[in-house]
């Protein structure tokens, strides 16, 4: 199966849109202002170094876009339904002393890392089929 030929001016919408969700599901999920003002700034973040990275090498908009939308998703589906699991990570992560602190909870790392793998995955198949 072969994958959808896609234009840059569709890439900018399915950016915006999967930015539009990031915010919807990951800002909530969030558990102190600290952590949503953070999560809020990574799609800029993210956007900014993709920009700037794919200039450098010569990469066309199109990839660039696709890998932030992907991004974006990957963290949608990774953090959807996990509020419970971010907050005692969060908590765990404030609590710390000496930088040491206990493993996220098996759930949520489970949860991230296939929502981060099907993400590459998708990337993948999109610019290369």
């Amino acid at each position: 199966m072969h994958p959808p030929v896609i234009s840059t001016d569709t890439w900018w919408i399915l950016a915006a849109v999967s930015t539009a969700l990031y915010l919807a599901v990951c800002i909530p999920v969030m558990p102190t202002q600290k952590y949503r003002i953070r999560a809020a700034c990574l799609p800029l973040i993210g956007l900014l170094y993709l920009s700037v990275a794919a200039a450098l090498r010569g990469h066309d908009l199109d990839k660039t876009l696709s890998l932030h939308a992907t991004v974006m998703l990957a963290f949608v589906f990774g953090l959807l339904g996990r509020a419970k699991e971010v907050k005692e990570a969060a908590e765990a992560q404030e609590k710390a002393i000496g930088g040491q602190t206990a493993p996220a909870p098996r759930r949520l790392t489970v949860q991230l890392s296939a929502s981060a793998l099907a993400g590459l995955l998708l990337w993948l198949w999109l610019r290369w089929g």
